[in-house]
């Protein structure tokens, strides 16, 4: 426990109570042997899963996650990214015999299709109230419309346009772009939230 629990468990730590004593530990035993039996601690491991929920359609199950694993999901994110750089990598060496074009428009489908286009989602609604708003309200009733406008549509087009030109461009280096693109396009969140 010590080893294990109490870096967390901890007056002021992360875990939900603290674990400082023999006699802590007693009154918690039988929900710790659970929890641990479950692989649901420690927290910041199962935010991995609860991050791959969040950013991915990738079904890892475990979902509801308890509330102290949502705090640590963040610290995954760049990692996710990599991971889903590093398959769409994949996809883009096993589609060697084909026209460099095509490779990276395979590749880009995979990962709007893995991360079910949660980044594409977040810039069409962005620009689509940026473009469509005169005022405050107008913004909010935009943003909060699921539909996609035309100031959302013509940049989801234009981006997913330009980031296909510029991969294609790389060449041979596109699979360095995958990843470190995936990973620090989730960093800077992270960096963000200090």
């Amino acid at each position: 426990i010590q080893r294990h629990c109490a870096d967390c468990h901890r007056e002021g730590g992360a875990g939900p109570f603290a674990l400082d004593s023999f006699d802590d530990l007693e009154g918690h035993a039988a929900m710790v042997q659970s929890v641990v039996k479950q692989g649901l601690m420690p927290a910041w491991l199962l935010a991995f899963r609860a991050s791959l929920t969040f950013l991915t359609r990738i079904p890892v199950g475990g979902f509801p996650y308890p509330q102290k694993t949502w705090e640590w999901i963040s610290i995954w994110f760049p990692f996710v990214g990599a991971l889903l750089g590093g398959l769409q990598t994949i996809v883009w060496l096993v589609l060697n015999d084909y026209s460099e074009p095509t490779r990276v428009i395979i590749a880009v489908i995979i990962g709007v299709v893995i991360t079910g286009g949660f980044h594409e989602d977040g810039l069409s609604d962005s620009i689509d109230a940026l473009g469509g708003a005169y005022d405050r309200n107008n913004l909010l009733r935009i943003l909060k419309d699921s539909r996609i406008g035309a100031f959302g549509a013509l940049a989801l087009i234009l981006a997913l346009m330009l980031k296909i030109s510029l991969l294609v461009d790389l060449g041979d280096m596109a699979p360095t772009a995958f990843i470190l693109g995936q990973s620090l396009s989730r960093a800077l969140p992270v960096i963000q939230l200090g």
